[in-house]
């Protein structure tokens, strides 16, 4: 757009040039090395930049220091020719239009008179760039909302002061068959420091990226050939489901009272009442893990509310909770609700030492961080796609400037005379940004359809707002329409303070 606008200003330049006998071949190859100049000078500055972005990047999204990222030769050498071949494109369509031009008499200084504005093709790349800075400015504001949402949601337990141990017992020399004296004493030591609410042990803990499914058989109970048994099931201790704060809908949770001695029990969540036993007591049903179902199985002694267990996105699959002290793993994680994380970490590395030294802290983490890690893809996606939108915003914002300022330029003598004529300063103002308001009216009307075709392809990641969120739109709407106001605005309130006389001299 800078290129075409000044290519109009270099009109005279030119046909003087030609006038001395300069070939078009010529000019075509000076406006050309013009612009490939400074397409190598801006790629070499990119190259520099792109050192020293990789750095902060590395640090943004915690790449381990075993990894070695650095900006590959072959990638900067394939960047750095498509910045020359920019060069060379948006070179060719400013010569091609000087080359038009014919060294007659009159053409070299023109007489002032009252522009009229014409749609160019640095007018038409000035609405490309603000339809395409609107998607990208939706998108951005699709995908900010979308993750605000998935941040607010209702989880279905309590992340807050949370701290989450995992260990491996295989690790310490355990067998599974000797692993409930070790669950029962963790939890009573871990239940006994200062700042423990209440603790429990299960094999996995929410969100974690771990899952254990498969079917399932009740008893006395014949599905339909199109509904599949399936579960989530995780084993957990006692205290487990009361540290999250699930609330219990119905019967009891996991008590000490479940010990491998006693029968087997299970806790459903209200996902798999509402899909197998809708409009039944779930309580004293049984069940068990595969099919055909075998006697004696689990007894279902409670129901809690559904919580967004694995996914923050998808709505809580049917799961049952099996104890744990019935059901052992080797590898497991203890969950503590405290009344401030401040040491606690440290007490519970002492705490495990002294139940077994051989015990290893694999994991300490709270709750909190593990949620928000699960969130790093949609945090990086909407950081980049804000990046790139306001860098596409700042770009239209330019161009608009840049085009407006050569126009100004140009049109010195006519304002000169109008204000010499009586024209108050905002009649310039309003008569330079109206040409600037049909380029916004236009780019926002193209830009419009683009977006809403768009946000197809960002569907998948959209949480808890619809394609076409009003507000997202609305606010992208106000953010570009007021960014090139302002850009308009600085051009027209220079044009309102030229000088007359000066404007008439200058002509």
């Amino acid at each position: 757009t800078l290129l075409l606008a000044r290519s109009s200003a270099r009109r005279s330049e030119f046909l003087v040039r030609l006038a001395l006998g300069a070939s078009r071949t010529r000019l075509l190859r000076q406006v050309l090395t013009e612009s490939v100049l400074l397409s190598f000078i801006g790629g070499a500055a990119g190259i520099g930049v792109a050192w020293w972005s990789v750095r902060i990047l590395v640090v943004a999204l915690h790449v381990s220091s075993v990894v070695k990222v650095q900006p590959n030769f072959s990638m900067l050498a394939f960047t750095f020719a498509v910045c020359i071949a920019n060069g060379i494109l948006f070179g060719i369509f400013p010569a091609l239009k000087l080359s038009k031009i014919e060294p007659r008499p009159g053409n070299v200084v023109t007489p002032v008179g009252v522009a009229k504005w014409r749609f160019g093709s640095g007018q038409a790349l000035i609405v490309l760039q603000i339809a395409l800075s609107l998607s990208l400015l939706i998108g951005a504001g699709l995908l900010a909302r979308s993750l605000l949402a998935l941040e607010r949601q209702n989880l279905g337990f309590q992340r807050e002061n949370i701290l989450l141990l995992r260990t491996d017992a295989s690790l310490a020399g355990y067998k599974e068959g000797g692993l409930y004296p070790l669950y029962r004493k963790l939890g009573e030591t871990l239940s006994q420091l200062p700042k423990v609410l209440s603790s429990g042990v299960g094999r996995f803990t929410p969100v974690s990226g771990s899952s254990s499914s498969g079917n399932f058989s009740l008893e006395g109970y014949s599905s339909s050939s199109s509904l599949k048994m399936s579960v989530y099931d995780v084993p957990i201790g006692p205290g487990f489901l009361e540290a999250l704060k699930v609330p219990l809908l119905l019967g009891r949770t996991i008590s000490p009272r479940d010990t491998p001695a006693s029968p087997a029990v299970a806790v459903v969540n209200q996902s798999f009442v509402n899909l197998y036993l809708p409009n039944q007591n779930p309580i004293g049903r049984r069940m068990v893990l595969g099919s055909p179902f075998k006697a004696p199985g689990a007894e279902i002694v409670g129901v809690v509310a559904d919580s967004r267990f694995y996914d923050l996105r998808e709505k809580a699959p049917p799961m049952v909770f099996f104890s744990l002290w019935q059901k052992p793993t080797l590898g497991f994680e203890a969950i503590l609700r405290v009344s401030t994380l401040s040491g606690v970490p440290a007490e519970v590395r002492k705490a495990l030492s002294q139940i077994d030294i051989r015990l290893p802290v694999l994991e300490l983490q709270t709750l909190d961080s593990q949620v928000e890690s699960s969130l790093d893809q949609q945090k990086l996606l909407t950081s980049l796609c804000s990046v790139f939108s306001l860098l596409a915003l700042t770009l239209a914002t330019v161009g608009i400037y840049g085009t407006l300022a050569y126009s100004v330029a140009g049109r010195t003598g006519e304002l000169g005379i109008r204000m010499a004529l009586g024209a108050q300063r905002s009649n310039v103002i309003w008569l330079i940004l109206r040409d600037s308001l049909w380029l916004i009216g236009a780019g926002l009307l193209v830009g419009l359809p683009i977006a809403m075709g768009g946000t197809h392809w960002l569907k998948s990641f959209l949480f808890g707002i619809t394609e076409l969120d009003p507000l997202a739109v609305g606010c992208s709407l106000l953010l570009i329409l007021a960014s090139a106001l302002i850009a308009s605005y600085l051009p027209a309130r220079r044009a309102a303070n030229i000088d007359p006389l000066r404007a008439l001299r200058h002509e």
